[in-house]
């Protein structure tokens, strides 16, 4: 158990959360913006993100409807509360990126890569070419839900190393490009096991791909989400127990809109800071 909660804990594993990591990169670029042109300078292309996984990428909402089936809604999932907090975001010039698109609520970017079923290999089948049409600048990577459905108990780590593969897939493609790789998140049930075993596996790959120099960050969206048992306020009542409502969406949004953008005070006050010591210098 100990071993297992240092993979799934960053802090405690020595490997920098989204928000610090970002928060240091931006509040850096903005202190030598500040040093050289003395005004922070505009983006001058909007920013590529593709919203990569299965179902829950997608957005899906089940709903238990007994004695009928289950029922599926869609309202946007994370995508739709992420792409509103960056419009109001030093981050608002960008774009969503992906093959497919929907639901066509307006006010948002509806294009997405989430494909409902898809387990790592599926993804791993057909990224290259995803890659290849929308060359996003940014891969928000929530993947392996349904690769529960191959676990025994004991082969976690087959299946993580079937994301690591996909993560240095993704790299060799676009050696540029950001991986957000976010943990799974779920509120119980049999594949309560099957997360906590794949998601201590991650802030391993993480730090493996940043020791060969490349950009990405773990999103600890389980912890950071409460998307997990007991919470179950926050899922959907249908019988697969997975996938959120629009209340955990809105969640996981928060989640990664955190990962992607600093904390502005942190910037202001270094800038601050250094405005005052030219002013004495």
């Amino acid at each position: 158990m100990g071993e297992r909660m240092c993979r799934l804990s960053a802090g405690g594993c020595g490997l920098l959360s989204g928000r610090r990591e970002l928060a240091f990169f931006y509040c850096l670029l903005a202190v030598l913006v500040f040093l050289f042109y003395g005004s922070v300078q505009v983006q001058a292309t909007p920013v590529k993100i593709m919203p990569l996984g299965a179902s829950i990428t997608v957005g899906e909402e089940w709903y238990h409807n007994d004695p009928y089936p289950d029922y599926m809604e869609n309202h946007g999932g994370y995508r739709i509360g992420l792409w509103n907090r960056l419009q109001g975001s030093s981050m608002s010039d960008v774009d969503f990126v992906g093959s497919q698109s929907g639901p066509a609520l307006g006010g948002y970017d509806d294009d997405h890569e989430g494909h409902s079923g898809y387990k790592i290999a599926d993804i791993s089948a057909e990224i290259n070419g995803w890659l290849a049409a929308s060359t996003p600048d940014i891969v928000l990577l929530h993947i392996g839900t349904n690769d529960r459905l191959d676990y025994d108990g004991k082969n976690a780590d087959m299946i993580a190393a079937k994301l690591d593969a996909l993560v240095g897939q993704i790299f060799t493609a676009l050696p540029t490009t950001h991986i957000y790789l976010a943990s799974l998140i779920g509120r119980g049930g049999s594949a309560q096991d099957f997360m906590l075993d794949y998601n201590g596996y991650i802030p391993g790959i993480v730090s493996k791909y940043q020791g060969l120099g490349d950009d990405i960050t773990f999103v600890d969206m389980y912890n950071l989400s409460g998307l997990y048992y007991p919470n179950t306020q926050y899922f959907t009542m249908g019988a697969d127990k997975l996938h959120p409502n629009a209340t955990g969406y809105d969640r996981m949004a928060g989640v990664w809109f955190d990962a992607l953008v600093p904390e502005p005070a942190t910037c202001l006050l270094l800038i601050a800071g250094l405005s005052l010591i030219r002013r004495k210098s």
